[in-house]
Order: C-alpha cells, then sequence, then structure tokens
C-alpha cells in the first residue's frame, strides 16, 4: 500500500451538500478497492482561471488515501465519465509537502546556481565594449 493525494473538481450544479455524499461514496470506492482514506478536506468553491467544460468555478475536495498502486488506474477510471467530476489527479503524497511554513523555513533549501547554469554575473559575459569590439 502506498499513500495517495487525490484532488477532485466538481461541477457546482450537480452537487447537494457541497459534495459530502460524493465525499462519503470516494471513501466507500477506495475501502471497495482495499484502500482506505486516511483524510479528507473540502477546499471549496473556488474560480478557475480558465473555464472548464464552459464553467467558471467549482467545488475542490483533496483527499489523502492508502491504495494499492494496481487500483490507482481502476480508481481514476471510476470517475472519468461521472458527469459531477469536472477534474480527478491522483498523486504519490508527499508529506514534505505538507508542511507548516515555519517547519518550510527550517527545511535544508537547494542550491539551483549549481546546476550547469554558471556565474549569471555580467562578468562572464563580457562588457559592452568586448562586444562593440566584436560587430
Amino acid at each position: 500500500m502506498r499513500t495517495y493525494e487525490a484532488v477532485f473538481i466538481l461541477d457546482s450544479r450537480k452537487l447537494e451538500d457541497d459534495g459530502d455524499a460524493f465525499a462519503r461514496g470516494i471513501a466507500k470506492h477506495a475501502k471497495s478497492l482495499g484502500g482506505q482514506v486516511k483524510q479528507r478536506i473540502s477546499m471549496g468553491r473556488r474560480q478557475f482561471a480558465s473555464p472548464i467544460r464552459k464553467l467558471k468555478a467549482g467545488v475542490y475536495w483533496d483527499f489523502v488515501l492508502d491504495l494499492d498502486p494496481a487500483q490507482v488506474a481502476p480508481f481514476k477510471e471510476h470517475y472519468r465519465l461521472n458527469e459531477r467530476v469536472l477534474r480527478v489527479e491522483v498523486l504519490d503524497y508527499d508529506e514534505a509537502s505538507q508542511l507548516s511554513p515555519a517547519e518550510l523555513s527550517r527545511a535544508p533549501r537547494r542550491e539551483y546556481r549549481d546546476q550547469g547554469r554558471g556565474d549569471r554575473d555580467r562578468s562572464d559575459r563580457g562588457g559592452r565594449s568586448e562586444r562593440s569590439e566584436r560587430y
């Protein structure tokens, strides 16, 4: 069993009670596949950056669930043709991404400068006088 995060965007016009019944159905479906829902969070109604199926907003739900890796595709496929579901995305759950801002500030930072980009100051590119001489 692995831990996954599933994010659903639901059509608010086709929901009653902001998707609570739908969320209970997801828990039952995960259980039928041998998994379990560890956490479910209603993120509420949000506006889209660009329309989805001519809609400007939807209801977001976030689930953290334990599921066998072989059952992820059937889980997603079950909701693919559901008319209440606008989008569904299942991702590997990264507990580090769930850190509080205070914990994130203490986490080690990556240095991107040492990844083959070289030093980005002007000294390695040459000054204006050198460029004018070349042309």
